[in-house]
């Protein structure tokens, strides 16, 4: 495999999580040195839904109880009539 994919792969990942990486600068620069459009959609699709994945995971790892943050502040928007985000379960 070609450097130039695992840098686009690695640069759409990060750009998936919080990190500042600009993979659509990366995407563009090897677009104009001719590489197939398809093979870096399809490695630049791939790098962000394993790094939004993983964002997804690292953060329902590191916070397991921040969603009670979000409910108690949601149960003061509630009316009577709907249902308690407390009564949700995680």
């Amino acid at each position: 495999m070609s450097s130039a994919y695992v840098g686009l792969f690695l640069a759409a990942f990060g750009a998936a999580t919080l990190l500042p990486v600009q993979s659509e600068a990366v995407m563009v620069g090897l677009l104009l040195r001719d590489h197939p459009s398809w093979a870096l959609g399809t490695v630049a699709s791939v790098g962000n839904v394993l790094g939004s994945g993983d964002t997804r995971m690292v953060s329902r790892t590191c916070q397991p109880h921040s969603h009670r943050l979000a409910c108690t502040a949601m149960d003061e928007l509630v009316t009577p009539t709907t249902a308690s985000c407390a009564s949700a379960s995680p």
